[in-house]
C-alpha cells in the first residue's frame, strides 16, 4: 500500500502491489508475480518460510523491510500474515549466536553482574525470553546439550545476537 490514511481501514485502501504464489512440479510454493524489487530478510520457500522485517506496527498496517538489500519499507495489510515480536520468532529458531563485535559471557542468572557459565559449547538453543534475557541451552558440536546459561539478546536499540532458523 501506498498514501495511506493510519486512521482509516485496511479496506478503505487498494494495494499498489501483491506476491500471488503457485505450486512447482514438486508440490511445494514457488512465488509466481511479485514487484521486482522484492527481497524479503528470508526466502526459502521449500520450508514455508517467507519473513518480513517489522519496523512498525499500527492496528491495519504493518511497516516491514520490503527490500532488505536496499532497506525500502513497504506498507502490508497487518492481518495479511502472521505477526511475530522478536521473543516469539527468537523461540522458533535452531540457535543463536553472538554477533562479533557483541560477545558477552554466558550467565548462571539474568543479571549482568551474575558469574559466568564455564561450560564449553558450540551452539546456543533459545529456551525462555525474560525482558533483553534469553534462556539458552548450551549444546556441542552433536546438538547434545552439556548446560543452560542465560544471555542478552538485545540492549534496548539493537539485537546483540545472530540467529539460525535451520540446522
Amino acid at each position: 500500500y501506498e498514501g495511506v490514511n493510519l486512521e482509516k481501514s485496511v479496506h478503505e485502501h487498494l494495494p499498489k502491489d501483491s506476491i500471488t504464489f503457485k505450486k512447482n512440479h514438486y508440490g511445494q510454493m514457488d512465488i509466481a508475480t511479485g514487484p521486482p524489487w522484492l527481497v524479503p530478510e528470508v526466502l526459502k520457500l521449500d520450508y514455508d518460510v517467507l519473513y518480513f522485517k517489522v519496523l512498525a506496527v499500527g492496528r491495519g498496517f504493518v511497516s516491514v523491510v520490503g527490500n532488505a538489500q536496499t532497506g525500502q519499507r513497504m506498507l502490508l495489510d497487518r492481518h495479511a500474515g502472521k505477526l511475530l515480536y522478536w521473543p516469539e520468532f527468537l523461540l522458533t529458531v535452531h540457535s543463536v549466536e553472538f554477533l562479533p563485535k557483541e560477545a558477552q559471557p554466558v550467565r548462571i542468572k539474568p543479571l549482568e553482574h551474575a558469574s559466568s557459565v564455564n561450560i564449553s559449547y558450540t551452539f546456543m538453543r533459545p529456551l525462555q525470553i525474560e525482558g533483553p534475557w534469553m534462556l539458552v541451552l548450551l549444546q556441542d558440536q552433536d546438538f547434545k546439550t552439556v548446560g543452560k546459561g542465560w544471555i542478552r539478546w538485545h540492549d534496548g536499540h539493537q539485537l546483540l545476537i545472530g540467529y539460525s532458523l535451520f540446522s
